[in-house]
């Protein structure tokens, strides 16, 4: 890697961040394989699909996936294929009374906003471990201290960010309303 570092005192120096910073790219170490295409092909591939699929019917057969309460989808495919290479939906029979969607297939659009949140906690949780949670926001990002209620004088319409945890964000306690401006 070569690296030209470019002394300056005067803030023009990040407009030329693109021409200060010279990275050349780096291989991976080891052999490159190719990515692997005709997955649908494989004897691998067609043992694990057949056994995701009895794991799913057995989870429904003995109540463990609750599919009279939950809807939901499963679909592996290859960007290499056209066809899915694994496919599984179901339909709760609640589903029939609500508004919306009441047929579940590869065409249903799901909100994910919630399992990205979830999804979200795990890796931090994974890679930081859980002894921030109990530290405020403002602490790591400390422009929401200038909005917080106290610094405002606005107790009904601006959030306490002071005392406002991390966990309390990653839980949903926040007491942050919905669409917070």
């Amino acid at each position: 890697m070569k690296l030209t570092i470019f002394k300056a005192a005067s803030p023009l120096f990040f407009l030329f961040l693109d021409t200060v910073f010279t990275f050349q790219d780096c291989p991976l170490l080891g052999p490159v394989f190719p990515e692997p295409t005709q997955l649908s092909t494989s004897p691998t591939v067609k043992n694990a699909t057949a056994a995701l699929q009895s794991a799913i019917q057995e989870g429904i057969r003995t109540g463990t996936i609750e599919s009279n309460l939950t809807s939901f989808s499963v679909e592996v495919f290859s960007v290499h294929e056209s066809a899915s290479l694994f496919e599984f939906h179901s339909a709760a029979p609640v589903l029939s009374n609500t508004t919306g969607t009441k047929t579940i297939d590869s065409n249903s659009i799901y909100r994910i906003g919630s399992i990205s949140k979830l999804l979200t906690v795990y890796v931090f949780l994974i890679e930081a471990g859980d002894k921030y949670f109990h530290e405020s926001i403002t602490k790591h990002v400390p422009e929401l201290a200038a909005k917080s209620s106290a610094a405002t004088n606005d107790t009904i319409g601006a959030v306490d960010w002071e005392q406002v945890t991390i966990g309390n964000l990653a839980s949903h306690l926040g007491g942050i309303g919905r669409d917070c401006k």
